[in-house]
């Protein structure tokens, strides 16, 4: 293999892991707004928190669990593509 590919390789494989970073980053996102602030405000009933839930937040939390397991799994399968 010569240098230019060599280089061009790293350059793609760079690229590979910057595009499963953000799908990664993007999941842990969601984890942290969608699940771990309502689970807060449930634990400690902040603004009256309890008062105002209703049935649908733990299907509402199971949508939102496996949008970030999705986006996980995007992330692992995108970084399979490197060389």
């Amino acid at each position: 293999m010569t240098e230019e590919q060599e280089r061009q390789k790293r350059v793609k494989n760079e690229r590979v892991k910057q595009l499963a970073g953000i799908f990664d980053r993007l999941g842990t996102t969601i984890a942290a707004i969608a699940l771990i602030g309502p689970s807060a405000g449930l634990i400690y009933d902040t603004g009256d928190f309890r008062s105002q839930m209703n049935g649908g937040w733990g299907i509402t939390a199971g949508a939102w669990l496996i949008a970030i397991v999705a986006f996980h799994a995007l992330a692992n399968a995108i970084l399979g593509e490197m060389e």
